[in-house]
């Protein structure tokens, strides 16, 4: 097993193996590439890594926490002769379910499952790193099921807001105030952890805390010189680009208060934006299975759409290419037959420690390989001509434990309409196979819009002024 130690050319490796007479299973070696791309990619994700891991006896599927209250200090003095009145508990309980996920793909017989196959090589690592991406999505879905909401701009809910509405420095200092005194310790380290996007962090850079923090202290030249962030005032800050606008099934204007909505903008000619809220009336989802432009099957019901070609509202918020701001902007018949899009929403996590707990159940917690051979379908496979390869994650919870643990920013940082769409559109390119489909060997072509990607860059954000 010497030769599987390190697992990163499939094709150098399948190779070496086909031809040099190696005694290795392939179900062997397709676990050992599953769990070695499953643990890669957890090591780069971020929402997973602060959770609290609990495991649930076999035959379970549930866990429940209880969280007993203290006592309150008084100085009500003992009469004598006669006893206090007796305290009494209290008691919160909090329930995790763990469920399971799974995905697979399906071969023609051209491809031999008795022999390691490079093909199947190479989609037992996507199907490991999909995994990965999906328990980072679960993760990050729990994590913004929090009740506790800060809006960047002093803006009360997403329906206000517009580019430009940064969260600062002040605000998170104000969220770790908040903390302390709703009892919410730091992590392990000491620290407050701020989860959020380059583009929330490129913004930060120029935050008047910062540059004065920069001006007194002689250790953070490294911000500038590889963009790396630094800690302050007990909270730490930590980058991803897992987030709303990364794929196709991200909607990241999307939002709920009593009834589904989307934030949209639209540009005009000479550069003013126009923001507005789009009702429920423009929101559906697929009727029936569909699969992506990677190749991703949905079924029905499991991806939203918005048409932000009708129902638009009668008004909105215009920004000026001056920067003017008018929030009480009238929209007119040109505006509406103006093209739309989701207003790209930032929404960062801030936490501390008891946060979100991690389930599984006992010997079920990892990911396993499943390959099921030619006419291993019986009478569905008559001519055996089907098989599939698939992976499954038996038993994987996250929960809130403490939700004033937890707060969700808000924002929609100055160059966040000039970066939206970008990770989907080069996640599409990069994915990019070949010009023409092959249904025996289960290739999807890839239509990628080569204007998109290479567009004029536009709406950049201004240069700040360095006093």
């Amino acid at each position: 097993m010497a030769l599987l130690a390190d697992i990163k050319n499939i094709n150098r490796v399948v190779e070496q193996i086909n031809q040099g007479g190696y005694d290795i299973r392939p179900q062997q070696f397709y676990d050992r590439v599953l769990l070695d791309t499953i643990k890669l990619g957890e090591e780069n994700y971020v929402h997973t890594k602060y959770t609290e891991s609990y495991s649930l006896p076999v035959g379970t599927e549930k866990l429940q926490k209880r969280r007993w209250g203290g006592l309150t200090a008084h100085t009500v003095p003992l009469l004598e002769g006669i006893p206090p009145i007796a305290d009494k508990t209290s008691m919160e309980e909090i329930t995790f379910t763990a469920t399971q996920f799974g995905r697979y793909m399906e071969f023609t017989d051209r491809v031999d499952l008795d022999q390691i196959d490079p093909q199947i090589a190479h989609y037992t690592h996507e199907l490991g790193d999909v995994m990965a991406r999906t328990f980072e999505k679960y993760a990050r879905e729990t994590l913004l099921s929090a009740a506790s909401a800060l809006y960047g701009g002093n803006k009360a809910s997403e329906d206000e807001l517009i580019l430009g509405d940064k969260v600062t420095i002040a605000d998170l200092r104000f969220l770790a105030l908040r903390f302390d005194r709703l009892l919410v310790k730091p992590l392990a380290d000491g620290m407050f952890v701020y989860i959020t996007s380059p583009e929330t962090l490129y913004d930060l850079l120029d935050d008047p805390l910062v540059i004065n923090y920069m001006k007194i202290n002689n250790t953070t030249r490294e911000l500038y010189e590889n963009g790396q962030p630094f800690s302050l005032f007990r909270i730490k800050f930590v980058q991803t680009m897992l987030d709303e606008s990364y794929g196709d099934l991200g909607n990241p204007g999307e939002f709920y208060d009593g009834a589904w909505k989307v934030r949209a903008f639209a540009i005009k000619d000479n550069g003013d934006i126009v923001f507005a809220t789009f009702p429920a009336a423009s929101r559906s989802t697929n009727n029936e299975d569909v699969y992506l432009s990677d190749g991703t099957a949905i079924p029905a019901g499991h991806k939203v759409e918005w048409d932000l070609t009708a129902n638009h509202p009668d008004n909105g918020t215009l920004l000026e290419a001056d920067g003017t701001v008018n929030e009480n902007y009238t929209l007119t018949t040109e505006d509406k037959a103006l093209m739309w899009s989701q207003l790209p929403i930032h929404r960062g996590i801030l936490m501390g420690k008891d946060a979100m707990a991690r389930i599984a159940i006992d010997g079920a917690g990892g990911v396993e390989t499943i390959i099921k051979g030619l006419g291993s379908a019986g009478s569905n496979d008559p001519l055996n001509q089907r098989q599939t390869i698939g992976v499954k994650a038996k038993s994987i919870g996250f929960g809130i434990i403490r939700d004033e643990a937890l707060c969700i920013t808000y924002g929609v940082p100055t160059a966040a309409i000039a970066t939206t769409n970008l990770t989907t559109d080069a996640y599409t390119r990069a994915k990019h196979t070949d010009d023409t489909a092959d249904a025996t060997d289960n290739l999807t072509p890839y239509n990628v819009d080569n204007e998109k990607v290479k567009k004029p860059i536009t709406n950049k954000p201004k240069e700040p002024k360095i006093e």
